[in-house]
């Protein structure tokens, strides 16, 4: 009889789930609406150009072409020089990398004006390589907290002909880094497990190493031109990076 009665409760206890977690979920959608009419506000409202916008937005902007819009906004109408855009998860909800796909349109980051962008907290796919068709003035792109794979980096760069400045921070998905961009100046590796890195650049000046997972006969570095090398590497026992290589003219 105990057993019945435990049964008899189950269906009540399932309801109950369901009608929390479709509570939550309406919690959640109402936040996302005050967030997108609180930037949609701030965007459209502003009346001159600007040199640098941040944006944080839930994962649902990502899919619905919002992102989008913001974007062309800011480069097509503020002339924006800087462009910083992160991926927040929602509140008290757990969201995968699958649901921060981006969806962005073709050449989407081309611009006259633009020379700085920073993503961090999105799903990068091999069509979205195409946003950065003809990104020809972008110098300074950091990635942080991407799932990327190698394919859909090496894409992104060879577009980017005028790039000197790539950051790569705590990126999963990439077996190897190869970096052969011979106007690039300045590269920092962080936080990356590879099975391969591969720095073929006349340019490169300034060169971070920190944390990095790599086999040491797969780390390749041909810089000719390179003044500036910082490596760090993090002991168990330690709470701070300890840095093991700084500047070649020390």
């Amino acid at each position: 009889m105990m057993k019945s009665r435990k049964q008899d409760n189950l269906p009540e206890q399932r309801i109950s789930r369901r009608l929390g977690i479709n509570s939550l979920i309406d919690d959640v959608n109402k936040d996302v609406s005050r967030v997108v009419s609180a930037i949609n506000k701030v965007l459209f409202s502003h009346k001159c150009n600007l040199i640098s916008c941040k944006i944080i937005h839930f994962p649902d902007s990502c899919g619905n072409g919002q992102l989008d819009k913001w974007i062309k906004h800011l480069l097509e109408e503020k002339k924006a020089q800087e462009l910083a855009l992160t991926c927040e998860d929602y509140p008290d909800l757990m969201i995968e990398y699958a649901t921060k796909k981006l969806c962005l349109s073709s050449g989407i980051f081309f611009g006259t004006t633009l020379h700085a962008l920073e993503l961090i907290y999105y799903k990068l796919e091999t069509y979205n390589i195409s946003a950065f068709d003809h990104c020809h003035n972008l110098k300074t792109l950091k990635m942080k907290r991407l799932s990327l794979r190698t394919k859909t980096l090496e894409g992104i760069i060879s577009r980017c002909a005028c790039l000197e400045h790539l950051s790569l921070h705590a990126c999963t998905g990439l077996s190897q880094v190869r970096i052969v961009n011979h106007n690039i100046k300045i590269v920092e590796l962080k936080f990356l497990k590879v099975g391969e890195i591969n720095l073929s650049t006349k340019s490169l000046y300034v060169l971070m190493l920190d944390y990095l997972k790599c086999p040491a006969k797969r780390l390749v570095i041909c810089a000719p031109k390179l003044r500036v090398f910082h490596a760090y590497y993090m002991l168990e026992d330690e709470q701070h990076p300890t840095k093991f290589v700084r500047h070649l003219d020390e």
